[in-house]
């Protein structure tokens, strides 16, 4: 007879609640927080409710709609007043911001040091904050190279002249291609 095995986790796109302290005392929050960049679908539930293997278990309402969403929260964060850009989603966190940027960019506002090659190829080091709304990635050795990461979804999505740009009404960067 076999007996069929639990699962290890609930996917990668739920965390668990965990005890928050504010104002003197523990709150677990309103339960499993989903994690998933969009919204959470009957597979997500299949998942939790596998590794759950019939136990009770509660669901934060507030994160279900995904990372990406404008309203991403979790019950935790308003309860403590966790600011956006410390949350994992949402409106005004980096997630929301950068998700039609992602993966392949990171920008900054800061000085870095950027790794380049000059006009006869040398290669340079130069402590400036990168062109284009201070777009840049991580080359395989870790070094900061201006720009997106060759191949990825930012690369395209940024093509060979585009501006980023933060669009403010929908509070997240995007990119305009010249006329």
């Amino acid at each position: 007879m076999t007996e069929e095995l639990k699962p290890a986790t609930p996917g990668s796109s739920w965390m668990s609640p965990s005890p928050v302290y504010h104002q003197g005392e523990y709150h677990l929050g309103a339960g499993w927080v989903f994690i998933g960049r969009e919204r959470a679908n009957d597979d997500d539930y299949t998942a939790l409710e596998a590794f759950m293997n019939g136990k009770p278990y509660d669901v934060d309402g507030l994160a279900t709609c995904g990372r990406y969403d404008r309203d991403w929260t979790t019950a935790n964060d308003e309860l403590v007043g966790t600011p956006p850009e410390h949350m994992l989603g949402g409106y005004g966190s980096s997630t929301y911001q950068m998700q039609l940027l992602y993966p392949g960019v990171q920008l900054t506002t800061d000085a870095i040091w950027l790794h380049g090659t000059n006009t006869e190829g040398d290669p340079t080091l130069e402590k400036v904050v990168p062109p284009n709304m201070g777009a840049y990635y991580l080359d395989d050795n870790q070094m900061a190279r201006a720009g997106a990461e060759p191949g990825t979804h930012a690369d395209k999505y940024i093509g060979e002249e585009g501006i980023i740009y933060f669009a403010r009404l929908r509070g997240m960067y995007d990119v305009k291609q010249p006329v």
